[in-house]
């Protein structure tokens, strides 16, 4: 299998290792910055292409989205439309009216590969824990609790990134709040009902010499 990737951030550095030591070919790659795109691909050994359109037409089995999550609706439909296997990074898209587009898409293209990148569903640990759960091991379920700790964004002198816009579904609920969720739901099954409070503790970020507000949780 022939794989793409769209998007010059932490995915292509974590994907690129972990597709190619499961024995896939990983040749291409696209991102928005056409010098860090060529950089990157040579330090990857990947062809650069101009824009994710011409990657979507190339020869190529399978694409991978990595972009900020603003994006994904678009490019995770046209990679279908496209003929090609999906594997579109979280979280899904900026809303459920997007994700709902997204499931439409995918349930339009039976024979093609769709899969949103929880990867924690694949760890030992998990798959274990759900099959001793779906055994009644544990007995009845009542109560669970998801920590995080979130460093890297709780350091104030961290640049200021898509991941502080809420416009582009930034923040540590969507990002890593959607990891929680998935969990939940892979390990003891539907959610119901939600109550929530998030709050924006670090306001402002450097950004290119100067700072910026940060939107996001």
């Amino acid at each position: 299998m022939r794989i793409g990737i769209i998007g010059t951030g932490w995915g292509v550095r974590s994907q690129v290792p972990g597709f190619r030591a499961a024995g896939l070919d990983v040749v291409g790659l696209a991102g928005r910055d056409a010098a860090k795109t060529v950089a990157i691909a040579q330090e990857l050994n990947l062809q650069p292409f101009a824009n994710w359109q011409e990657l979507i037409q190339a020869d190529i089995d399978l694409i991978s989205v990595t972009t900020p999550p603003d994006l994904h609706r678009e490019m995770a439909i046209a990679v279908l439309e496209g003929g090609k296997h999906l594997l579109c990074e979280k979280p899904m898209a900026l809303n459920a009216a997007e994700a709902t587009a997204m499931l439409n898409a995918a349930q339009q293209h039976p024979n093609q590969m769709t899969l949103l990148d929880h990867e924690l569903r694949f760890l030992p640990a998990w798959t274990e824990a759900r099959a001793v759960m779906q055994r009644g091991e544990l007995g009845p379920l009542r109560y669970a609790v998801c920590t995080v700790n979130g460093s890297r964004q709780a350091d104030a002198t961290h640049p200021w990134n898509w991941m502080s816009n809420a416009a582009q579904a930034g923040g540590l609920w969507a990002n890593m709040g959607s990891h929680q969720i998935d969990t939940l739901r892979f390990l003891w099954g539907e959610i119901e009902a939600v109550s929530l409070t998030i709050h924006t503790f670090v306001r402002e970020r450097p950004y290119n010499g100067s700072v910026r507000a940060v939107s996001a949780d």
